[in-house]
């Protein structure tokens, strides 16, 4: 007998390090067509302006996932270092988003000091913490067959918005409206740039 988890329709998942793209991400699938999982309790700020496209649930994923199963055919942004905490089984198409490490450092710090926070951490700690995360959760997944993923540069949804969009309408095998993806892409808040950009 089939599993009834075996009907559903793979989720698809967002996700990557704090700062990578992600929210762009969700916004260009929304702007799409598709359904998005968010509870809107975060508001737009200065960092994102579009908004973090965020559900406090997967905060939680560690206590109780299983109301992932009822995503269904959406989009959820759960960061990488969540991904672990998915139920066994569970299908999805995951857009992995990639950014340099520099440049997500150099946001992470930014964002904190808006914020009036003050981490103790240095970012030459962080660099291989993130580079080696990087490398375990791309394995993880590798290992599950559960998963399909899919890695996204940051640098491509920026630079070239419209290919990017069309690979993710490909990957997820959807019928996306690709004008309306790229519309959501503004180069303008590409703030931490490693070099400046192609001209």
């Amino acid at each position: 007998m089939a599993n009834l988890h075996d009907t559903i329709p793979p989720a698809t998942i967002v996700t990557g390090l704090p700062r990578s793209g992600t929210s762009l991400t969700m916004a260009m699938l929304g702007a799409g067509g598709m359904k998005l999982i968010t509870d809107n309790l975060r508001p737009p700020d200065a960092d994102n302006p579009r908004g973090y496209f965020e559900d406090e649930r997967v905060k939680r994923l560690d206590k109780d996932s299983d109301w992932l199963w009822e995503v269904g055919d959406a989009a959820i942004k759960i960061i990488s270092f969540q991904l672990p905490r998915l139920p066994d089984g569970f299908q999805c198409n995951v857009l992995h988003l990639m950014r340099p490490l520099e440049e997500i450092l150099a946001s992470q710090e930014k964002m904190v000091r808006r914020n009036g926070l003050h981490d103790t951490t240095s970012n030459s700690d962080l660099l291989p913490l993130y580079e080696r995360h990087r490398a375990q959760i791309s394995a993880w997944m590798d290992a599950k067959s559960a998963i399909r993923h899919q890695i996204l540069q940051y640098h491509d949804v920026i630079n070239t918005p419209h290919r990017a969009a069309r690979a993710i309408a490909d990957f997820l095998s959807r019928d996306l409206d690709i004008d309306s993806m790229v519309s959501v892409v503004d180069p303008k808040l590409y703030r931490h740039r490693l070099s400046p950009p192609s001209p």
